[in-house]
């Protein structure tokens, strides 16, 4: 309801990390990343939806009318500044 993600579900790695892992390494890395995001969001949207009307039963007000947009403006800075700290990724060197 609140439209974010609580545990970030991003993972960030440098190149210069990357590229000092073994082919096994990376697998696992890959293996790990692809075992989590399928499922993730739909569950955690459904849960969010339900524990929201449970909440609304109970008497608790949910405001679903707030203006983000300051929200999501302000972390900007710092994930452009993490973006530009771990390097390119393979999509921009392809490019």
């Amino acid at each position: 309801m609140t439209e974010h993600e609580a545990n970030n579900a991003i993972m960030w790695i440098s190149d210069k990390l990357w590229q000092s892992l073994t082919a096994e390494q990376k697998q696992w890395v890959d293996d790990g990343g692809e075992g989590r995001q399928p499922g993730r969001s739909p569950g955690a949207r459904s849960t969010g939806a339900l524990g929201g009307a449970k909440l609304e039963k109970m008497g608790v007000k949910i405001v679903s009318d707030v203006d983000k947009a300051g929200f999501q403006e302000s972390p900007t800075p710092i994930s452009t500044s993490s973006a530009r700290d771990l390097g390119p990724t393979p999509t921009d060197q392809d490019s």
